[in-house]
């Protein structure tokens, strides 16, 4: 979940722009690092030789999907903080 967290937190602190916006998607190598580094996290928790090297147990998906739900709330938090920001800049 840490991990995840770090991964869509940095797409929330490189820009003041909404992480919806369009101009927040013009970085491809910020993008590629977000995938490699997701593709990393799910292949090290569910490779069996890479996950006994790290002594992880693999989760079952719907715990997985509560982790994902849980690293979103970055997004959300930073959303509200940078609408509040640009509210009080206007």
């Amino acid at each position: 979940t840490l991990s995840s967290t770090q991964l869509f937190h940095a797409y929330n602190v490189k820009t003041n722009y909404s992480i919806f916006n369009k101009k927040n998607h013009q970085n491809n190598f910020m993008f590629f690092a977000f995938i490699v580094g997701f593709v990393l996290q799910i292949f090290v928790i569910y490779c069996p030789g890479v996950r006994d090297i790290f002594e992880f147990t693999p989760l079952p998906i719907e715990y997985f999907f509560i982790c994902l739900g849980l690293s979103l709330i970055i997004v959300i938090i930073m959303e509200i903080t940078k609408f509040i920001n640009r509210k009080r800049n206007i």
